[in-house]
């Protein structure tokens, strides 16, 4: 698994991939294997990074927090990535911008613990609740000088029909050593 990040990483034009997709269980090793994949990227000066950006969705939706959406990460990130500009009240704009902003530099862009952002896959085909995290995904899918990676317990429909630039792999359990 950590062979397709590094793959991922390095790849190049013609055969650049945009986003990876990891998806599995609970419990599977997703989060271990970012921060894996992170700390061996930062052991390397970034290795190519402009900026390495994280973001966990994991606890959303749950204890008294109900509602899940990602307008707190995107506000966030458009800050953090340089927007100054009056506030965006559409958060399909919002998406777009911050998706631009991304776009402009070779960035490792992290998204962990997706799936309470997701429908169920029995209901819209498990797609994205957030539009606005939709839009941002389906944008640095088709578009991305550096590399989105996604975890989340079901696969993410907004990026199939891509073709190569996504790479969707399902994780087979890590034993505890790899973890």
């Amino acid at each position: 698994q950590m062979q397709i990040l590094r793959e991922a990483w390095a790849s190049q034009a013609p055969a650049k991939v945009n986003a990876v997709v990891l998806w599995a269980l609970g419990g599977a090793g997703k989060s271990a294997l970012l921060r894996a994949f992170v700390n061996e990227r930062l052991a390397r000066g970034g290795d190519g990074a402009a900026r390495i950006y994280g973001w966990s969705a994991y606890s959303q939706g749950s204890g008294e927090q109900k509602r899940a959406d990602a307008d707190g990460f995107i506000a966030k990130a458009l800050t953090d990535f340089g927007y100054r500009g009056e506030a965006i009240k559409d958060a399909m704009e919002r998406a777009r911008t911050l998706a631009a902003l991304v776009q402009k530099q070779r960035t490792l862009l992290l998204l962990d613990g997706l799936e309470p952002l997701q429908d169920p896959p029995n209901l819209n085909k498990g797609r994205f609740k957030d539009k606005g995290l939709a839009e941002l995904v389906k944008r640095l899918g088709a578009q991305n000088p550096g590399l989105l990676v996604l975890t989340s317990r079901q696969e993410v429909p907004e990026l199939e029909g891509f073709g190569e630039v996504i790479v969707s792999h399902s994780l087979d359990e890590m034993t505890p050593q790899a973890g």
